[in-house]
């Protein structure tokens, strides 16, 4: 498979990720607005699942993900929830804490699992190379 194929096939199997990660955000944020849902929330809900999912196409990097993320965010609470600005901020910000705190996770599993298995190597043994 040559390198554009590859960085294609990846980026499609990379949308799973976003759209769980938007999913999660959406739970929070139902969570933390529990008042009536109109049928607007549920439009922009999917609008913001596809605008992830779309700018996760394009060929930058995932902070231009979340850094409009967040501006749209903080502009659909800014118009619909004036007086919850600070509920809106503090979702936001729990969510990026998850996600780091996840990340973090993952990344001490994998570097436990290389450990273990760099440990039962051995340069020594002829079958080694």
């Amino acid at each position: 498979m040559s390198q554009p194929a590859f960085e294609i096939v990846n980026s499609i199997l990379d949308i799973w990720k976003i759209a769980v990660q938007a999913i999660m955000f959406l739970v929070l944020w139902a969570a933390a607005f529990r008042g009536k849902k109109s049928k607007r929330d549920g439009i922009v809900a999917v609008l913001f699942i596809l605008a992830n999912i779309g700018i996760g196409f394009l060929p930058c990097t995932a902070w231009v993900r979340y850094g409009v993320s967040a501006l749209a965010i903080m502009g659909y609470a800014g118009i619909c929830y004036k007086k919850q600005i600070g509920k809106a901020v503090f979702v936001m910000l729990a969510f990026y804490n998850l996600h780091c705190l996840s990340f973090l996770i993952a990344n001490s599993i994998y570097m436990k699992i290389m450990s273990v298995m760099m440990k039962s190597l051995d340069a020594v043994q002829e079958s080694y190379l």
